[in-house]
């Protein structure tokens, strides 16, 4: 079912005045850099999301400019006026100009060509009817010029009649395969927004999609796309669609996939009420059903840092241990032994996911009790009651952490005093030639 159309001229009408948009936080970066662009007779227009979100009524985040001239030369007079820090890629003329908590990109106007689909484009200095022309979305082609008596929206490419409408829309037929993380895209912003698919671009997507054009992007920059979905208010319906639509198929998803995310979606406020697990609990949300075979081919094809590889791979471990989770009798220290060091991203979310009662009471017990007991003693203290240095000390808090799981003591003296019965079972001789205890 569409979304309710508004009219193009009620969203220009409901818009608040553009200086208005721009001001608080971002007024003295605005001002200065709208007093660089007239001092330099340069071009200098707010572009893209901003533009979108001022017309529906969203809240300002980061800014993007273009600059018909060197946004690079520009970027730099503004970090030095805002005292602010300008990074500059030369390659494509754009520049990060960040001051306090508030960043904003200034591009060079351009055009861009592509040599191959999925590979980066090649760019040369151009026009801002050009710039417009080369986005992802027609709701992402819009400017508002930053100075100058005429204000008026630019909009060659039919963008906020697309905004009315509520309609995602590329701008060319082959875009996707230009640059096909414009697949995860489309997706988060038809989430987002309470969108749809305009239906020929929902169809060259899916056309895309199965002419096997992500097979040409690399993992980082599947990665990065994947990242940005996880980091949605919602990521489950925008994971989902894009498992509908094939945009995931490299994960060769099945509806335990959508099983796994509508669980996670729903059950994750209840299992982890503090909002411990971050944004890659989405990772092992998504990735809960795969082997681990599949799970080390995904891997290396996301090219994943250690973080992602983590949560992948404990996912996978802990849906192994499952089995063994799911016993009432498991002593503190026992359960303690199978969770300990786990990713608390894939914890909580098999808390979630598993569907045995027993062993989800027993991840919750070790995540809401267990993980958080340790023993009052320290490794100095241990030493000072006659434990050796170096191995021995670590194999002992060991033993009497669990000790203290399992409740055989539950003061600091009734440790020491544990301690102290260790020491004399073991009957420790004066060189201290053993390095460490029998477990």
């Amino acid at each position: 079912m569409n979304p309710p159309v508004d009219s193009p001229q009620s969203l220009l009408d409901s818009a608040p005045p553009i200086e208005e948009y721009l001001g608080g936080a971002f007024q003295p970066l605005v001002r200065t850099l709208t007093g660089l662009a007239e001092s330099h007779n340069v071009t200098v227009c707010l572009v893209g999301g901003p533009v979108r979100d001022w017309l529906l009524g969203l809240p300002a985040k980061d800014l993007d400019f273009v600059v018909e001239g060197n946004a690079p030369e520009l970027a730099r007079e503004l970090a030095y006026q805002t005292r602010g820090e300008a990074v500059v890629h030369g390659r494509f003329g754009t520049a990060t100009v960040s001051s306090g908590n508030l960043r904003v990109d200034l591009a060079t106007a351009r055009r861009e060509s592509y040599t191959a689909p999925g590979a980066l484009p090649r760019v040369e200095p151009s026009t801002i009817s050009d710039d417009l022309a080369r986005r992802d979305f027609s709701i992402n082609a819009m400017a508002v010029p930053l100075f100058g008596a005429d204000k008026t929206l630019l909009d060659p490419q039919g963008g906020l009649e697309d905004l009315a409408r509520k309609s995602i829309r590329i701008l060319h037929s082959q875009s996707f395969e230009d640059d096909p993380t414009r697949l995860f895209r489309a997706v988060r912003y038809e989430q987002r927004l309470g969108f749809v698919l305009e239906k020929t671009t929902e169809s060259r997507l899916v056309d895309a999609v199965k002419g096997g054009c992500l097979t040409s992007v690399s993992g980082d920059r599947i990665r990065h796309e994947l990242q940005k979905m996880f980091e949605e208010l919602q990521p489950s319906n925008a994971l989902c669609r894009a498992i509908d639509l094939g945009v995931l198929s490299f994960l060769n998803p099945t509806e335990s996939f959508r099983n796994s995310l509508y669980s996670w979606e729903t059950k994750g406020p209840i299992v982890d009420p503090e909002g411990e697990a971050g944004v890659l609990s989405w990772l092992a949300a998504l990735c809960y059903p795969i082997s681990e075979a599949d799970g080390d081919l995904l891997a290396r094809r996301l090219n994943m840092p250690s973080a992602w590889k983590s949560v992948l791979s404990e996912s996978v471990a802990i849906k192994k241990t499952v089995g063994r989770l799911d016993n009432p009798d498991l002593l503190p220290s026992e359960l303690a032994e199978l969770l300990e060091h786990r990713s608390l991203d894939a914890l909580f979310v098999a808390a979630a996911i598993v569907e045995r009662p027993i062993a989800v009471s027993n991840i919750l017990r070790y995540l809401r009790e267990l993980r958080h007991i340790s023993p009052s003693l320290t490794g100095h203290d241990l030493i000072q009651l006659g434990i050796p240095g170096g191995v021995a000390v670590g194999q002992a808090l060991a033993r009497l952490r669990r000790a203290r799981l399992d409740r055989q003591v539950n003061t600091e003296e009734e440790e020491r005093l544990w301690v102290k019965n260790l020491i004399a079972m073991e009957s420790l001789d004066s060189k201290k030639e053993r390095t460490g205890f029998r477990r």
